[in-house]
C-alpha cells in the first residue's frame, strides 16, 4: 500500500505468520524483563507484522500483534491492529493518520499473482 503525506510517501507491507519461533522472541522478553510479551507469546496462534517505510527502502517503524489463542486468525484484523499500532508508534498526527486508514479502506486487495 502506498500513501503519500504531504511531499513524503510511505510504502506499508503486513506479514502474516500463522506459525513462528518463539523461542528467541521468549528468550529476548525474558532477558528484558518483558512480561507483556512473554504472555502474548504465550497465548498466540499466529502473528501479523506491519511496516511502514519511505519510499526508497528507508525504514521508519515496524509493529507485531499477537493473535490469541481464544481467538481466530484473521488477517484482515491483523492488518488493522498492527496498522494502528505503527501509526502510534511513529507518532504521525490525527491528519496523517487520516491518509492512511482512508488508503487501507480503499486498497485493492492483492491477487496471488501480485503478491
Amino acid at each position: 500500500m502506498l500513501v503519500e503525506v504531504g511531499t513524503v510517501k510511505y510504502v506499508v507491507n503486513w506479514k502474516h505468520e500463522r506459525e513462528f519461533d518463539r523461542y528467541a522472541l521468549v528468550q529476548d522478553a525474558q532477558v528484558s524483563g518483558d512480561a507483556k510479551l512473554l504472555r502474548a507469546l504465550e497465548l498466540s496462534t499466529g502473528r501479523t507484522i506491519c511496516r511502514i517505510e519511505k519510499l526508497g527502502g528507508t525504514s521508519e517503524v515496524e509493529a507485531t500483534v499477537y493473535c490469541s489463542k481464544k481467538d481466530i486468525f484473521e488477517k484482515d484484523e491483523g492488518r488493522k491492529r498492527s496498522l494502528k499500532r505503527a501509526l502510534a508508534l511513529r507518532g504521525f498526527m490525527k491528519q496523517e493518520r487520516t491518509l492512511f486508514w482512508d488508503e487501507y479502506h480503499n486498497r485493492k486487495p492483492q491477487t496471488a499473482e501480485a503478491a
